[in-house]
């Protein structure tokens, strides 16, 4: 009978949280979409491309709102249930709120495969598609993202960028050619960093002359302003953030980094992130069965959605608060990933052990 009880449970949980995703998912892209208008017109990027774009999306928006999803669909799950009498039913029969709770987090497991899977493969797939989709219809395809950095052709000079971030470009070279494709220059700069429209201020200049065919000629230079048509809002359409990357992804870019002796915290919290999402989806769904059985047991099935749903965005906000400020106060990336997850679990285990 138990067993049975447990699959009640985990198909009723599971339906409520797939359309809670539903809610969430369509929302962000219908705001996705009308950002993405501003961008219509830009080259060849048209509204049809903008819907792939958002379609494309989906993948990576499922992974940021899942613990989220997995709070207020188990929240609203265990309340239908509390509605219709049936968790009391399963308490007379000898089902203990205990046995309920293992029962939602028996559920969290194939949520938390799917977490996994969609931030090692699905999400980091699609958005790379998605974000190939934007910048070749807008630069034409003279802007093209890798995993280590970024090629781009402006007028006759091709130019590799290891990191961009910030109006701030890192291990810049550039090779520049003249009409006839013969190669005159070769520049390398450590940072770059953005002036106005159309220039950009190189630091650590190295400048390597092949006009002369009987002498190259070699110079470094302290600062060298470089004018181009290159701007942040197009390298931002190319970028690829540390959380768009998969874990495989990250760990490779975080040696790159390092090896380069380049500051990889960034992405050392991205990659801690990633790696406790599913723990993150165990921990929402254990505060909804907390909420039921703790400081909402006797709320109407309006305040329970309320309630997870402010929950939900706090936690979304810790998350953004944490990581960041663990970057500015040097503070390990470990901590500020993991720090709301740990609050959310403590605070769920201080409503249950006074109920369960």
């Amino acid at each position: 009978m138990f067993k049975i009880l447990d699959l009640y449970i985990a198909r009723t949980i599971m339906l409520t949280i797939s359309l809670v995703l539903i809610t969430f998912v369509s929302l962000s892209s219908i705001i996705k979409y009308i950002e993405q208008l501003r961008k219509v017109g830009d080259g060849t990027y048209d509204l049809l491309q903008a819907l792939f774009f958002v379609a494309l999306s989906i993948p990576r928006d499922l992974e940021i709102v899942f613990p989220m999803a997995a709070l207020v669909g188990g929240l609203i799950g265990l309340s239908v249930l509390a509605e219709n009498s049936e968790l009391v039913v399963m308490q007379v029969v000898g089902f203990s709120k205990l046995s309920i709770g293992f029962s939602v987090l028996k559920t969290a497991v194939p949520l938390m495969i799917i977490v996994t899977l969609l931030g090692e493969w699905g999400a980091p797939q699609a958005q790379k598609m998605a974000r190939d989709l934007r910048s070749i219809a807008i630069s034409g395809g003279n802007l093209i993202s890798f995993r280590i950095g970024v090629w781009a052709r402006d007028s006759n000079d091709f130019i590799f960028m290891g990191k961009v971030e910030n109006e701030k470009i890192y291990n810049l070279s550039m090779w520049c050619f003249d009409n006839e494709k013969n190669l005159e220059l070769v520049i390398h700069s450590k940072e770059v960093n953005f002036i106005t429209n159309n220039e950009w201020e190189m630091k650590n200049v190295q400048i390597t002359d092949l006009r002369n065919s009987i002498e190259i000629s070699k110079k470094i230079l302290p600062t060298y302003r470089w004018k181009t048509s290159l701007s942040p809002d197009k390298l931002a359409v190319v970028t690829v953030k540390p959380e768009e990357l998969s874990l495989s992804g990250l760990y490779d870019y975080i040696i790159y980094l390092e090896a380069s002796e380049q500051d990889s915290s960034r992405y050392q919290l991205a990659l801690w992130r990633k790696s406790i999402e599913p723990f993150s989806v165990a921990v929402m769904m254990l505060m909804a069965v907390s909420f039921i059985f703790g400081p909402l047991r006797g709320a109407a099935m309006g305040s329970r959605i309320l309630y997870g749903v402010v929950a939900g965005f706090i936690f979304y906000i810790c998350n953004e608060f944490f990581g960041p400020m663990s970057l500015v106060y040097g503070i390990p990336p470990v901590l500020g990933a993991i720090t709301p997850s740990i609050v959310f679990l403590f605070t769920a285990v201080f409503f249950l052990q006074r109920k369960l």
